[in-house]
């Protein structure tokens, strides 16, 4: 008998399989830590998402607004310019494009001369009309609002 309690003194006195109590709430810690991560970003894509949704709507919106007949001008803000260059006509601005060079990124070998860094184009025979969403959602600094310009052009 004196054999068979030594042998179990033995098992017991070298068992050190099992886990202390530190080394299973520092397991823990590092698990917390990884399911912050994981659900911050879970937040952050899902207010991704639901910002991408808000912004689709916006523009089928403002496009639906845009391609009636009549314009609803408390949601779209239309500007009409008429043919021709000058001052106004009848409260119109004339149609014009304005070519600007960055004198800072722009070589002067581009274009002639090097002291007049604005060009104009006279648009004789164009119209043209620019539509700017104004509606729910386009004060939010976040956002794109939508505009587009529709050219009109007399042969």
């Amino acid at each position: 008998m004196g054999s068979y309690t030594k042998k179990i003194k033995s098992i017991l006195k070298h068992n050190d399989s099992g886990s202390t109590m530190v080394e299973t709430l520092a397991s823990f810690v590092v698990l917390f830590i990884v399911l912050a991560a994981l659900y911050s970003i879970v937040v952050f894509s899902t207010q991704l998402y639901f910002r991408s949704v808000d912004l689709s709507r916006l523009n089928q919106k403002f496009f639906r607004e845009i391609y009636k007949k009549d314009t609803d001008t408390s949601q779209i803000k239309k500007t009409e310019y008429i043919k021709g260059f000058g001052g106004a006509e009848g409260g119109k601005e004339h149609a014009a494009l304005v070519l600007s060079f960055d004198a800072e990124k722009t070589s002067s070998e581009n274009y002639e001369n090097a002291k007049v860094t604005t060009s104009y184009m006279n648009l004789d025979k164009t119209g043209a009309e620019t539509y700017v969403y104004i509606g729910p959602g386009s004060e939010n600094e976040n956002y794109v609002i939508p505009k587009a310009v529709m050219f009109k052009y007399d042969k």
